[in-house]
């Protein structure tokens, strides 16, 4: 949920409307970028999403982009989980923050804590590449907004 996220002039959001479109982000942000090379941007992503659509990386990297992917890894699909549970909402453990071994062009941090995400962030800025920020999250760590939803799914279907 990006309901509350603020923005500020001159800066642009892109957003799916509402938990609607996992694997959205790193094809959207290569888009972006192609359109406007002048703009970075700053990609959040979870892991299932990741998962289905984070090899587009090499695409950006191909064509000289430099978007700051953030992996949120909660181990699985979080927008999911809250509606029904299962093991059918875990994912394959990845270790996100090694796919720029994989990727010349691109450097990774694994993050746990708030400084680590602040220390990685500004490395990020300053590198000229991609930059994958995995953090790491509990499983059932869900936005307020996604609990209201869930809350009033789960009333409607009473």
């Amino acid at each position: 949920g990006c309901l509350e996220v603020l923005t500020h002039s001159p800066r642009r959001f892109l957003s799916p409307s509402f938990y609607s479109s996992l694997g959205f982000s790193v094809p959207a942000s290569i888009g972006v970028q192609a359109k406007h090379p002048e703009l970075r941007p700053l990609v959040v992503v979870g892991d299932g999403g990741f998962q289905m659509t984070g090899v587009e990386i090499s695409t950006a990297i191909r064509n000289h982009m430099n978007p700051i992917v953030i992996v949120l890894n909660n181990s699985g699909f979080g927008t999911e989980r809250p509606m029904i549970d299962g093991v059918f909402n875990d994912v394959a453990s990845w270790n996100f923050h090694e796919f720029p071994r994989v990727f010349n062009g691109s450097q990774g941090f694994l993050i746990k804590t708030e400084r680590e995400l602040v220390e990685a962030y500004e490395r990020a800025k300053a590198f000229r590449g991609v930059s994958i920020l995995e953090v790491i999250l509990e499983p059932n760590d869900i936005s307020p907004q996604l609990q209201k939803l869930c809350s009033h799914m789960l009333a409607k279907s009473r």
